[in-house]
């Protein structure tokens, strides 16, 4: 039962939408909707989510998040065409072909140290724009982004990356 919620900066309150109910099919090993779709196959319940219920919240301009799963051509287009924009966690080795583009090139970087209560951290933000998603000529052109924080001592605290739209 994929669904989703509406969330805010500077809200304590959290409104749950409608979930989309997968249901199993006469005959069927697996629901129609957990079958796999393209690289993500656990994407298949939230794709038909934002088929069914996105629309609706166009109007608000929603930014659509999700983990590696969505960083695939598919759920990234199934974003955008219910009216939002995505920020999607990429794992490295899920992504050979963005990979390819940010090694050995001089990325874009905002790097500022902080203070976090007593800690001094370092946060790094690297990123890259207008890199194809997945090989081939339809490939969705998406931006990407690497965040890392660093402490005194110089070990790595945390280390994400997304791509985004």
């Amino acid at each position: 039962m994929p669904g989703a919620s509406i969330v805010a900066p500077g809200h304590s309150h959290v409104v749950p939408l409608e979930p989309e109910f997968i249901v199993p099919q006469d005959g069927a090993e697996k629901q129609d909707r957990e079958k796999p779709r393209g690289p993500s196959p656990a994407f298949a319940g939230a794709g038909c989510w934002l088929a069914a219920h996105g629309e609706q919240y166009i109007h608000l301009k929603p930014i659509w998040l999700g983990d590696d799963l969505f960083a695939h051509q598919p759920p990234c287009e199934a974003a955008r065409a219910a009216g939002g924009n995505f920020p999607f966690v990429r794992e490295p080795s899920a992504h050979s072909l963005i990979q390819e583009y940010i090694s050995g090139v001089a990325l874009e970087s905002h790097t500022e140290r902080v203070k976090h209560g007593r800690i001094w951290v370092t946060p790094q933000d690297r990123w890259i724009s207008g890199v194809p998603l997945r090989d081939g000529k339809d490939a969705l052109i998406v931006n990407w982004l690497g965040i890392e924080t660093v402490d005194a001592t110089g070990k790595v605290n945390y280390r994400d990356s997304f791509v985004t739209d």
